[in-house]
């Protein structure tokens, strides 16, 4: 039977595409041997399977094990840059990006060659339940993702740390013929969402998804940073 176990445990780590958080996963399944039966570790192999089949499998989350939180770094070589320019065009990229520098900033400073930005994005996704009557429902649900982040920059290089990544999420009210639960709000750090294999299987879909979405759109934001920093010189031919 142990053998059996371990094969299970070998079978869902398999279908991890290879990312940081994915020991995360491996580290909770190989707590539960022993703990789970043997047909409760099929099950959940056999639900993480088809939900990664379906969701292209594993988001490459980049999981930092010195703080224990996922960490989303960036470094950028600006050859032709100082200090003083890549310091500027951060704020300017700021003021342009989120309509207003002055919401966002909250510490600078050029000596030590610090900014630090709090911002937030939205994204949706879809939570599946079970109602009083044992019919499978689905809903949507609008998450606000807040982040902090920090820049480091000296001549020629700057990094970019996005840290304190949490949500906010409001849930609708639910009203049956015997139970009554008002719309209510909630907060929880980006930490909550994995293990994902750790919570009740019918939310792994949308863990999954905040952190695909979460990762995809920090991604694409960087993407169109790096281009408008290092359009500086083409800014200023005319």
């Amino acid at each position: 039977m142990k053998k059996i176990i371990v094969l299970l445990i070998l079978i869902i780590s398999s279908q991890l595409v290879k990312s940081q958080t994915e020991e995360e996963e491996k580290k909770y399944l190989n707590s539960q041997v022993g703990i789970l039966s043997q047909p409760e570790l099929l099950a959940i192999s056999r639900e993480w399977r088809k939900l990664l089949e379906v969701n292209n499998g594993y988001p490459d989350i980049p999981y930092n094990s010195n703080i224990g939180s996922i960490d989303f770094e960036y470094i950028y070589d600006y050859p032709e840059f100082t200090k003083q320019q890549i310091f500027n065009r951060v704020k300017e990229w700021a003021a342009i990006y989120y309509g207003s520098l002055d919401a966002v900033l909250h510490y600078e400073d050029f000596n030590s060659g610090k900014i630090v930005l709090k911002g937030n994005f939205p994204f949706v996704i879809s939570d599946k339940w079970t109602n009083f009557w044992g019919n499978p429902k689905e809903s949507a649900r609008t998450v606000r993702c807040f982040y902090t982040i920090i820049y480091t920059l000296k001549d020629n290089k700057l990094k970019v740390n996005y840290r304190e990544i949490e949500y906010e999420s409001t849930f609708d009210a639910i009203i049956s013929s015997t139970v009554y639960i008002p719309s209510h709000t909630i907060s929880y750090p980006i930490t909550d969402l994995y293990p994902i294999t750790k919570s009740v299987s019918s939310t792994w879909e949308s863990r999954l998804n905040s952190l695909v979405e979460t990762s995809s759109r920090i991604k694409q934001r960087q993407s169109v940073f790096n281009y408008f920093m290092g359009n500086l010189k083409e800014d200023m031919k005319f």
